[in-house]
């Protein structure tokens, strides 16, 4: 037995390649996803790689992204918005969530559940949206039957001469020491969950406006490149004849289709006028580069894997979170005993 090794580098009775492999798989389908159910093991290994992949993100090494990643057409551009949504973040992308076992009749094996923290339908924050208020008042209630209030007035120490009124709390005398002990015990998790939710609700805010940001700069720099092309095309086709004109025109859409310029003109088409004149003709249903398309459509919308596919929500519905993060507030609630 080998003692002291990192749960990332243990080869999980699989050779190099396998682990590798599988390691990438997975990653690409957390990347495409922004969740995945997996076996503790595989998931904790899974945490750490996701994670590096997040950090090769920031520094934009496009390259680099290629070579720990399958499917770079897809996953490279989530990437970017996955940097540009934990820019201010130094580690602890992801999170992992128990969630249960394997079906009956197999291995029994315990699970987990993957995802990227402040992603669209991230668990902690669809908790804190249904059980904040909830949890506010009973740590009020908790509190109200420790403490009895009394409100004093003061000299503010800031304003000399102001007067103000605070809150004097003191235990009840009608409640006995193991009562006290009970409750401190409840009103400390209270406190711990309703910290961590209100934090959750602030960086899930913070992680949104970055990723309006990021896709909004990648708009303009598409809408510049765009201009700049089209005036250097303009110039090509003033010294060609009207033949020479519709064929520029054809072999640069045919370029354009199989993503020469995709990453930069997005789904911009060429069009010349009867005058010669060149124009771009865009899809209204897509104003934003090819590159940028993926991350606004499917970036947002995170899904579970197939087998585990959550109903998908309606326009003003709450996402649903993983199905391990029910069970962890069911059991937070249990323990407090409210």
């Amino acid at each position: 037995m080998k003692h002291g090794v990192r749960v990332w580098e243990k080869k999980l009775t699989m050779s190099v390649a396998h682990n590798r492999s599988q390691l990438m798989n997975q990653a690409t389908d957390l990347v495409t996803f922004g969740r995945i159910t997996t076996t503790v093991p595989k998931a904790k290994v899974l945490q750490h790689y996701a994670d590096k992949i997040i950090n090769i993100a920031k520094r934009d090494n496009v390259d680099k992204m290629k070579e720990i990643i399958y499917r770079p057409d897809q996953t490279v551009p989530k990437l970017k918005l996955l940097a540009a949504r934990f820019a201010d973040r130094k580690g602890g992308y992801t999170r992992l969530i128990l969630d249960g076992y394997n079906r009956v009749g197999s291995d029994r094996a315990p699970l987990a559940t993957v995802e990227y923290v402040d992603s669209p339908n991230d668990s902690v924050h669809f908790l804190a949206q249904t059980h904040l208020p909830k949890l506010r008042n009973d740590l009020k209630a908790v509190q109200d039957r420790k403490y009895s209030t009394e409100s004093i007035t003061l000299e503010d120490p800031t304003s000399p001469g102001k007067l103000t009124t605070v809150l004097k709390r003191t235990i009840r005398a009608d409640v006995n020491s193991k009562q006290i002990k009970q409750m401190a015990v409840k009103e400390r998790h209270l406190q711990k969950l309703i910290s961590k939710f209100e934090r959750s609700l602030e960086t899930h805010q913070l992680a949104r406006a970055r990723e309006n940001e990021f896709i909004n700069s990648l708009e303009k720099r598409s809408e510049a490149y765009a201009l700049e092309t089209l005036k250097n095309l303009q110039g090509k086709a003033d010294a060609l004849s009207h033949r020479e004109r519709v064929a520029l025109v054809a072999k640069f859409n045919e370029d354009a289709a199989a993503s020469k310029f995709s990453d930069s003109l997005g789904r911009r088409i060429l069009r010349m006028q009867i005058t010669g004149e060149l124009y771009w003709e865009t899809a209204a249903a897509a104003p934003t580069a090819a590159v940028v398309e993926p991350v606004i459509q499917k970036a947002r919308v995170v899904a579970q894997p197939a087998q585990e596919r959550a109903p998908e929500s309606k326009e003003g519905e709450k996402p649903a979170p993983a199905k391990g993060a029910l069970n962890m507030m069911t059991q937070w609630m249990k323990n407090l005993k409210l």
